[in-house]
């Protein structure tokens, strides 16, 4: 119980953030690739649903989405702030620009 309670704190308020990754030939950096965890509020399944979304930006095309995952009830509250605190405001999201399938909760 505390040790899923943690695996889901890690997944869904400790690992927000962004990150640039370089990609590096012979020590010149050529690219990089943005990448964005937060939470996002979508209308799924008739109802409006905190999720986590990672967004991968290159730099070319448009920037990706995948679904991380519903965000638990218990740590709702906390990844909401989590996400105020590095970004602002807990933005709505069309899932339609998610990639894939977003499976119901």
């Amino acid at each position: 119980m505390l040790s899923d309670l943690l695996r889901k704190y890690d997944t869904f308020v400790k690992n927000q953030g962004a990150e640039t990754l370089e990609i590096k030939n012979r020590g010149i950096t050529e690219d990089s690739v943005d990448y964005e965890t937060r939470v996002y509020v979508a209308n799924l399944y008739g109802k409006p649903r905190a999720i986590l979304v990672r967004t991968t930006e290159t730099g070319w095309g448009e920037p990706s989405r995948r679904f991380v995952g519903y965000v638990p009830p218990e740590l709702e509250s906390m990844a909401r702030k989590k996400t105020e605190s590095l970004f602002g405001k807990v933005e709505e999201m069309d899932p339609g620009t998610i990639t894939g399938h977003i499976p119901a909760p």
